[in-house]
């Protein structure tokens, strides 16, 4: 054209891509599509899934048996427990890690959930305390509430003295035990465990023996023992 070379884009048939010219035929809008011969391509995307879909109408795996797709994971399908439930069994744990998996069975995928960002939280914030510590509980309630309440189905309406009131009458029952302090509002599981904290920094030479526990509270955490023992649910604010 007028001695000139032109140069004519071809895009007969595409849809993306490079038109000859330096310009283009198109882009592609999808997240997983790219251009590829002149033709958007979704790419399947299945990285670290085991399930679920792949994001191009396709699969990227099928459960088998009693495990049903979460989160792109394959998960055992629990019976009708509850987060709660996997700590009532859990207490009861002496071979720990097999056991604590045996009781993460019972729950559903919910309660399942509750569990898992509570330990989350229990891994990273309260790590530096030992397992099932006195400190490590008192740290999930002051700085782990959420997901601890979240387990518990909520925080109960019992005060410290109930839950102090409460323990004798499990007779040694873990379980039991538990429920008595799951019963308890936020305020009232703080200072119950505050008093044991302050007892299992004071009297551990004791070891288990109530006889020697008794008179060593007595004399070593009286204060957090009274503290807990005033609070009620009818005063505005805990000591």
């Amino acid at each position: 054209m007028g001695g000139q070379c032109i140069c004519v884009p071809d895009c007969n048939g595409k849809v993306c891509g490079p038109d000859g010219c330096g310009g283009s035929c198109g882009t592609c809008s999808g997240n997983q599509e790219q251009c590829e011969a002149g033709q958007c391509i979704c790419i399947p995307y299945c990285f670290e899934k085991e399930c679920g879909e792949d994001g191009c109408g396709g699969s990227c795996g099928t459960c088998e048996g009693d495990e049903q797709c979460d989160s792109s994971q394959c998960r055992e399908i629990g019976e009708d427990g509850d987060c709660e439930d996997i700590l009532l069994c859990a207490v009861e744990c002496t071979i720990y890690q097999q056991c604590i998996d045996d009781c993460y069975d019972i729950s559903t995928i919910m309660g399942q959930d509750a569990y898992d960002a509570m330990v989350e939280c229990a891994n990273t914030t309260c790590a530096a305390f030992p397992e099932a510590s006195a400190a490590k509980h008192l740290c999930l309630v002051q700085f782990c509430p959420g997901p601890w309440a979240d387990c518990l189905g909520g925080w109960g309406d019992r005060d410290c003295l109930w839950i102090l009131q409460c323990l004798p009458g499990c007779a040694g029952n873990r379980p039991c035990q538990w429920n008595c302090i799951f019963s308890g509002t936020e305020d009232a599981q703080e200072l119950y465990w505050k008093a044991q904290v302050c007892v299992s920094n004071n009297c551990s030479y004791c070891g288990n023996d109530p006889a020697c526990i008794q008179p060593c509270a007595e004399m070593y955490c009286a204060k957090e023992i009274l503290t807990c023992e005033a609070c009620i649910p009818s005063c505005p604010t805990c000591p």
